[in-house]
């Protein structure tokens, strides 16, 4: 009997390595960063002995990606924005924002004019206090804690409540903010 799952030869080349970069940005966003880690990342896994990436091939990357960055396909600040106000609207704090951020290879000053991109936007005030203050309570909101009843709650509950806060990266003064608590008997 012969088999079917026998997969075609893929010749790497530059056009394969900018139609597929096409193929991925079509499905999700990217910023440049995470795009050559997804190619490095597929490559090595059509690769059959999981050889290194040659430099050739890395300069291929790097040619299809400052081609794609030309043609406005791909744009970090672009990406970031929208993306950190996803992830804002998903009740994340600024810390956490900036750490995702980060982790997708974006620059600090593209964050930083995420950030206030997401301050003047969509918040009344310009400060981080005031974006976090309405992330807690996006996040108070999903995660089903009630910052009415949280008051009267037994000691015990208000500190796990104020863990999953501070877990989230929200700071204490938010917090504070927030829930109108004597907070000197929760710090530790």
């Amino acid at each position: 009997m012969i088999s079917k799952n026998k997969k075609k030869e893929i010749n790497i080349s530059q056009e394969w390595i900018y139609n597929y970069s096409l193929y991925y940005l079509s499905k999700y966003s990217s910023s440049s960063k995470n795009l050559e880690k997804v190619i490095k990342k597929k490559l090595i896994k059509l690769s059959k002995n999981n050889t290194l990436i040659i430099d050739e091939v890395d300069q291929w990357i790097n040619l299809t990606i400052q081609k794609l960055k030309e043609n406005k396909i791909l744009d970090d600040l672009e990406f970031s924005k929208s993306k950190a106000l996803s992830l804002f609207r998903s009740g994340k704090s600024s810390k956490m924002i900036y750490g995702k951020l980060k982790n997708f290879g974006i620059s600090d000053e593209y964050i930083r004019i995420a950030i206030s991109n997401i301050s003047e936007n969509h918040i009344d005030s310009n400060s981080n206090e005031d974006l976090d203050y309405n992330a807690a309570l996006i996040f108070a909101r999903k995660k089903n804690i009630s910052l009415d009843k949280l008051r009267n709650e037994p000691k015990d509950k208000i500190q796990k409540s104020l863990k999953k806060f501070n877990n989230a990266g929200f700071s204490l003064s938010t917090l504070k903010k927030l829930v109108d608590l004597d907070l000197i008997d929760f710090q530790n």
